[in-house]
C-alpha cells in the first residue's frame, strides 16, 4: 500500500509541479542549484569584460529565481504528501521527534523517509530477533504475481530489502576483493533471482 500510494503521489506531483518535483517525491532526488562562476578577467586587464559580467549577473538571477521557485514547489509537495495521510498517520507524524523541523523546512525527503519508516516499522511491537527473521523471510519469499510486471516485483523486493537493511545493516558478503556496493548488489541479485 505504501509503495502504491508513494507512486501515485509522485505521478500527481509530476503533473502539477514538473519533473524535478516528481523525482523528489519518487526517488528523493533533490535538484542542486549551482551559482555561476564569476567571470574571469582578461589576461592584460584585471576587470572582466562588461558582456561577461552582465552574463554572470543574468545567470545568477536565473539561479536564484529557480531556487525560489523550487522552494515554493517543495512546500506545496510537502502539503500534498501530508494531505494524503490519514488522520491516524498525521497524529503519529505530529507526535514524532523531528517532525516540527521537517515541517518548518518543508523537507520532503525527510517526510517521505519518516512515512516509510512508519509503514514498515515493527519496533516496540515484536521482539527484535523475531522481527529480523520475519523481515528476512518476507524478503526471500517475494514472488512475482501472475499478472505483475518484473519492474513492479523488483520495486517490492527493493522495499523489502530496505526494511531488512534497516534492521540488520547492509546485506553484503565477506568477499574482500570487491567493494561493498558491488557485494550488496550481488547478494540482492541472487536473492531476487531465487
Amino acid at each position: 500500500m505504501h509503495l502504491r500510494t508513494a507512486e501515485a503521489i509522485a505521478d500527481f506531483v509530476g503533473v502539477e509541479h514538473g519533473r524535478d518535483m516528481r523525482m523528489l517525491a519518487k526517488k528523493s532526488n533533490e535538484k542542486i542549484f549551482a551559482e555561476p562562476l564569476p567571470p574571469r578577467a582578461a589576461t592584460d586587464n584585471l576587470v572582466p569584460a562588461p558582456g561577461r559580467l552582465e552574463k554572470c549577473r543574468t545567470e545568477l538571477m536565473i539561479c536564484h529565481k529557480d531556487l525560489k521557485t523550487c522552494t515554493e514547489q517543495k512546500a506545496k509537495v510537502f502539503a500534498v504528501i501530508l494531505g494524503q495521510c490519514s488522520s491516524e498517520v498525521k497524529n503519529k507524524l505530529v507526535n514524532s521527534v523531528g517532525f516540527d523541523a521537517l515541517e518548518d523546512s518543508d523537507d520532503v525527503v525527510g517526510l517521505l523517509k519518516m512515512l516509510k519508516e512508519m509503514a514498515f516499522s515493527t519496533s516496540g511491537v515484536q521482539h527484535p530477533c523475531w522481527t529480523l527473521q520475519n523481515v528476512l523471510r518476507c524478503l526471500t519469499a517475494i514472488n512475482q504475481g501472475p499478472s505483475e510486471s518484473v519492474s513492479n516485483c523488483h520495486k517490492r523486493f527493493l522495499a523489502a530489502a530496505e526494511v531488512v537493511e534497516a534492521q540488520l545493516g547492509q546485506l553484503t558478503t565477506g568477499a574482500g576483493s570487491i567493494d561493498k556496493k558491488t557485494a550488496r548488489d550481488n547478494v540482492l541479485s541472487m536473492i531476487f533471482l531465487a
